[in-house]
Formats: C-alpha cells, structure tokens, sequence
C-alpha cells in the first residue's frame, strides 16, 4: 500500500494548531489592555497573548492579526480572525501555501514561551 502524500499525513504535535491544505488555524487566548505585546505563555490550549490595545471596537482583534501577519511573514490581508471576535478564546487562520513549515516557524518562535 502506498503512503499518502507528505501534506496529508504531517502532524504538528501543537493540538491547538490545525493544519489544512491551503491553511493553518491556530487556537489562543489574548489579555487586552495589558500594557505590552507580548507572547505570556504556551499552554495546552495554545499561545496566550498580552496586546496592548483595549477590547473596544476591534482594535485588540486588529493588534493580534497584525502581530501574527509579522510572526508568519505573510500580509495581513492573509490573517483572518476565524472565530472569538468579542471573547477571548480566538481562533486565526493563516492562508500559506506552506501551513507545515508555517506551523514548525510559529511554534519555534513561540517555544521561548513555553511555560
């Protein structure tokens, strides 16, 4: 029997990372109007996120795709707020033609973090 192609059958070990063809969705909490900008920790639920703007209007929601896009290395236009709009349990997708190399980046990145 054949192995299934190298996209269908990568894992990240991150289970609040979810990694589709076309994307990657990232699942973490954010702590708005916190002073700074800044990755607290990592947990088993995922990143948790200190922003500096306040949860009115979108700004916080806009702060953190803006943060992720610079993460990524991809435009904003690229990072979309998926679910958690007014709370602050959030999932963000990531368009990438690379969600696998994006995943092990982020959570590279994000491992100096590590609680």
């Amino acid at each position: 029997m054949s192995r299934p192609p190298f996209a269908a059958r990568a894992k990240t070990s991150a289970a609040w990372l979810t990694i589709k063809p076309d994307r990657l969705r990232i699942a973490l909490s954010v702590r708005p109007a916190a002073g700074r900008q800044a990755v607290l920790r990592v947990d088993e639920h995922g990143p948790v996120v200190a922003l500096k703007s306040p949860a009115d209007k979108g700004k916080a929601n806009n702060e953190l795709l803006r943060m992720l896009a610079r993460a990524a290395l991809v435009p904003v236009a690229y990072v979309r707020l998926a679910r958690g709009e007014k709370g602050r349990r959030k999932e963000i997708e990531i368009l990438t033609a690379h969600p696998q190399q994006l995943a092990v980046r982020l959570q590279s990145a994000l491992g100096s973090a590590q609680s």
